[in-house]
């Protein structure tokens, strides 16, 4: 038993010394006065030795374990610094315990265990837990091991005061109505007015309504169910037992304060349920007076203080609905092509015209292709005007192939002309593309590089002999087309 209790025994080893004679090999074991003596000056030192007391039963002081000291002392200092901590970004918290971050993150199994509120209460902080050995720990711990004088003044609070804020914030009180002493009144929708948010909330609602689905529908009868089951305990008699668990599961997430309903959050950021028309004012104020932002800061400035079901989905409707986003935004809206039926042989004809170096006179090619079979037809022109883009199609296409019904074209000056004239004359029907749109006319634009490609290896180098080889290149074209 004296090993046991040795470390608490002032000089131990200089009072057991003739005891510990006795056990070598080499001596006879005599018990004589003197080991007689040291036995009962160690029995007087274990009995009288202040650190080993029995335990005082009667005593109103709470007797903690060492290993939870350490947990319970982060916990009363987080919340003693919690006006000037709260917020702060790179918390850092520095303890000589290591085992504190393992406690925190295995709570202990019995769920009304005074350890589980303690870490609950840490567990609302945003800090980072960094050890520290107790050697260069020194002050703190100096503090810690201060004993208690009269001069000090007695600022301890109940345990059960130092954790009741714990349950408020949490909710882990009962906010339902239990007799007259609750005194909380039904919950209806005009009785919930938000006044968390700092911008004015005065606006008159508009006559736009947010739209409503079948889901977004449901949902809202269910938090009228669980508004029952929190005011009255009970739900009506007609609720089947699988939507009566369904409700009570839910109506768990929910708690009344005075006469609103909140949604409870994990860390604390209760969030207070919003219906009917305050939803849509709660959207104008929050997006419209706050500069307009996308879905992730409005969403994050609206969930970190109200909620309702559908606000996911109210919201990503209300930012597509805003007209000044609208017309500031710079996405481009990317027209998928229209794949048109082609028309009958060189019915329908896709023109367009290409610069080339100047060669012979000759600076331009047109072509034009059947949109049916893409035949190729042709002219090298030495300028690109009304007249000689006029004469290429009577030419070349109409006294050919006989009469266009329509013709597509760029928005060229020169092929408005030209073309205005032969609607006016042959009846011919002008398609022009849109601006930057050459897809349209992607028949004939597509043909370009090819046929450019091919006249500059033709040409073998020598690129102003493309005159000379245009004829042989198209017909390579049409034979291969």
């Amino acid at each position: 038993m004296a090993g046991t209790v040795h470390n608490w025994v002032k000089d131990y080893a200089a009072i057991t010394r003739p005891l510990t004679n006795l056990t070598c090999n080499t001596v006879p074991f005599i018990w004589d006065d003197i080991a007689q003596k040291a036995m009962n000056s160690l029995k007087d030192a274990v009995i009288n030795s202040p650190a080993i007391r029995p335990i005082d039963y009667s005593s109103p002081n709470e007797v903690i374990l060492t290993v939870k000291i350490e947990l319970y002392g982060l916990f009363r200092t987080l919340k003693a610094t919690k006006v000037w901590t709260i917020g702060v970004k790179n918390l850092t918290v520095e303890v000589d315990a290591k085992y504190i971050k393992g406690m925190i993150g295995n709570p202990d199994i019995q769920p009304n265990a005074a350890i589980n509120r303690w870490i609950a209460g840490i567990s609302m902080f945003d800090f980072k837990l960094k050890h520290v050995p107790g050697a260069k720990h020194a002050a703190p711990d100096g503090l810690s091991c201060q004993r208690h004088v009269p001069d000090d003044d007695d600022d301890e609070e109940d345990s059960e005061d130092v954790e009741e804020w714990v349950d408020e914030v949490l909710g882990c009180s009962v906010w339902i109505r239990q007799g007259v002493e609750a005194g909380i009144v039904k919950l209806s929708q005009e009785q919930v007015t938000p006044l968390v948010l700092t911008v004015a909330a005065t606006q008159e609602p508009s006559d736009i309504t947010i739209p409503l689905d079948d889901t977004t529908v449901q949902r809202d009868a269910d938090l009228q169910m669980i508004i029952t089951l929190l005011d009255t305990l009970s739900l009506p008699d007609d609720t089947s037992d699988s939507e009566h668990t369904r409700i009570l599961k839910k109506a768990t997430q929910f708690f009344f304060c005075g006469s609103r309903l909140w949604r409870k959050n994990p860390a604390g950021h209760h969030q207070l349920v919003v219906f009917g028309s305050d939803r849509l004012r709660l959207l104008q104020e929050t997006h419209d007076k706050l500069g307009h932002k996308g879905f992730y800061s409005t969403h994050r400035n609206l969930a970190d203080r109200f909620w309702w079901p559908s606000l996911d989905k109210d919201l990503a409707w209300y930012l597509k609905t805003c007209h000044q986003c609208q017309i500031r935004s710079v996405e481009r809206v990317v027209i998928p092509p229209t794949v048109a039926i082609p028309a009958p042989l060189f019915r329908k004809a896709y023109t367009d015209s290409m610069h080339m170096p100047t060669s012979h006179g000759y600076s331009y090619i047109v072509q034009a292709r059947c949109s049916l079979s893409a035949w190729p037809e042709f002219h090298m022109l030495r300028t690109e005007t009304a007249r000689t883009l006029g004469a290429f199609i009577f030419e070349e296409i109409l006294c050919r192939w006989g009469g266009l019904e329509e013709i597509v074209t760029d928005n060229g000056t020169p092929f408005i002309a030209a073309l205005d004239w032969l609607a006016t004359k042959y009846h011919i029907h002008h398609i022009c593309i849109s601006a930057y749109n050459s897809k349209a006319n992607g028949i004939v634009e597509r043909s370009h590089r090819t046929i450019r490609d091919s006249l500059v290896k033709a040409c073998n180098g020598d690129i102003t002999q493309w005159p000379l080889l245009a004829p042989h290149v198209f017909w390579a074209d049409r034979v291969t087309t």
